[in-house]
């Protein structure tokens, strides 16, 4: 009977810790990324974007950017109370920096400009 009761235990714990995983550590791990992602893009194009001559792909990657920050935020439940204990910023930042990114992207190519 002990062993018995050691496997479930076992197979539940496993279970649990798979849902963990999928449901809040991904998502976050997700997030990350996306954050360096668009450092590195900025970095990476950042005497472009400053002189508004950067190409049309530059635009297009900051739009995809954006939309997956917003996607990617939005994957974890409950953000606003787990944002605090590990260190994610607010919902309303995140928006925020969607917003500015948006327009950034819009004000990277001189063709857009009137």
């Amino acid at each position: 009977m002990s062993i018995f009761i050691t496997i479930i235990t076992g197979v539940v714990v496993f279970v649990l810790s798979q849902f963990c995983l999928k449901i809040l550590i991904e998502p976050v791990v997700s997030l990350k990324n996306t954050f360096g992602e668009i450092s590195a893009l900025f970095l990476r194009e950042q005497r472009k974007i400053t002189n508004a001559s950067a190409s049309e792909e530059v635009q297009e990657k900051i739009w995809a950017l954006s939309a997956s920050l917003m996607a990617t935020s939005t994957s974890i439940p409950f953000y606003k109370k787990i944002s605090c204990f590990i260190n994610l910023p607010s919902e309303e930042n995140i928006s925020n920096a969607c917003g500015s990114l948006n327009l950034i992207a819009y004000e990277v190519v001189k063709s857009n400009k009137a």
